[in-house]
């Protein structure tokens, strides 16, 4: 691969795991799980019976809000930007308080001459059942010599119906184009920024496999990972005790990955932030490691 190519890739793959800090598996690109398959089309609604109140919404869960994590994105082993994931204040939909969630990310100063990517998603939660309802995203990027892209997306779970409401509105140059669509989705299903802190508050063994269903990309699919051992990880910010985390995924063309996919979850503090991932793909390794953690009352 050349180096212009490699950059160009770079770009993309930048944009592309700046929202999966554990798993790589993002709402912009069609990714799924090695086992995944659409699951039957059957609808089993699962009411939503949300009677958490504002200042209970965060209560049980190892992450707060006013959290702030942020993460050094390397490509090849050259630093490409950062990613950063924040626990936002609670927000009322309908007449529910929700979990909010963000993550956004940049390249990196000396990248932008050759390329520049700004991207950022929201998601809001069931604090009960940990179903994803609502994701909103914005994507921007403008390569050398090329137009500057902005796309937006909205994406509203339905699970009373089994639906997920896709809207897209993509902009070069100014230029509009609208897209709306409907898809069937598992009751109960989680999107992707959600399963990240879902994954947080779990009671991990070594060797025992946990999955979870997953909407992305219009496809259901199984989330899965398994623990494999203890390690220690030295981070920016100090050496963590962590629990490695084997990631099965299978990634198209230039993404599909040619070893294998590791996340390192802290088990030596209460919040359990994600230390590390690491993956091999088509295109190369990359790695994200924790540089920054903190937390404010919001």
């Amino acid at each position: 691969m050349s180096s212009a190519t490699n950059r160009s890739s770079l770009l993309i793959l930048f944009v592309f795991i700046l929202f999966a800090s554990i798993f790589i598996l993002p709402e912009f690109y069609d990714v799924y799980s090695d086992q995944s398959q659409d699951p039957q089309n059957v609808c089993v609604p699962i009411p939503m019976k949300n009677t958490y109140g504002k200042a209970t919404v965060y209560a049980n869960t190892p992450y707060k809000s006013g959290e702030n994590i942020k993460y050094a994105v390397t490509f090849m082993g050259i630093f490409a930007g950062y990613g950063e994931l924040n626990v936002l204040p609670p927000l009322k939909l309908k007449d529910s308080w929700v979990r909010h969630f963000e993550a956004q990310g940049v390249t990196g100063d000396w990248f932008k001459s050759i390329a520049f990517a700004k991207a950022k998603t929201e998601s809001l939660v069931d604090p009960i059942s940990q179903r994803g309802l609502q994701v909103n995203m914005v994507q921007e990027t403008k390569k050398l010599f090329s137009d500057r892209k902005i796309e937006k997306r909205w994406l509203d779970i339905n699970h009373d119906i089994c639906s997920a409401h896709n809207k897209k509105i993509k902009s070069v140059n100014g230029e509009e184009s609208v897209s709306e669509s409907d898809y069937f989705a598992v009751s109960g299903t989680f999107d992707v920024l959600g399963a990240t802190y879902w994954l947080r508050e779990q009671k991990l063994e070594i060797g025992k496999e946990l999955k979870v269903p997953v909407y992305s990309s219009k496809t259901n699919w199984l989330f899965k990972l398994t623990p494999v051992q203890e390690e220690e990880i030295k981070t920016p910010l100090r050496t963590f005790k962590t629990l490695k985390l084997k990631l099965d995924t299978v990634m198209g063309e230039q993404f599909e990955q040619k070893g294998d996919t590791f996340a390192w979850i802290s088990i030596d503090t209460l919040e359990r932030p994600i230390v590390q991932v690491q993956a091999t793909l088509k295109i190369g390794s990359v790695k994200l490691v924790l540089e920054k953690y903190t937390k404010k009352k919001l």
